[in-house]
């Protein structure tokens, strides 16, 4: 819902400063932010030996359909 996306978000940083931003940007940053941290356990994982597996979403069984 667009109208949502551009409300805004009020919350406490940890200094317990009030703050406010747009919760589109808010979500962005969540998303960007789990990334990068699955980024970093999976760099772990490959450095100590193990397969970690196929990560890319498309190719993983089920997801994407041939069509034609």
């Amino acid at each position: 819902d667009p109208a949502t996306l551009a409300s805004t978000l009020e919350y406490r940083a940890s200094s317990g400063e009030a703050r406010r931003m747009a919760l589109w940007i808010a979500l962005t940053h969540f998303f960007q932010h789990q990334v990068h941290h699955r980024g970093q356990a999976l760099t772990i994982l490959k450095q100590a030996g193990k397969d970690i597996g196929v990560t890319d979403l498309p190719q993983m069984p089920g997801v994407v359909q041939v069509i034609g």
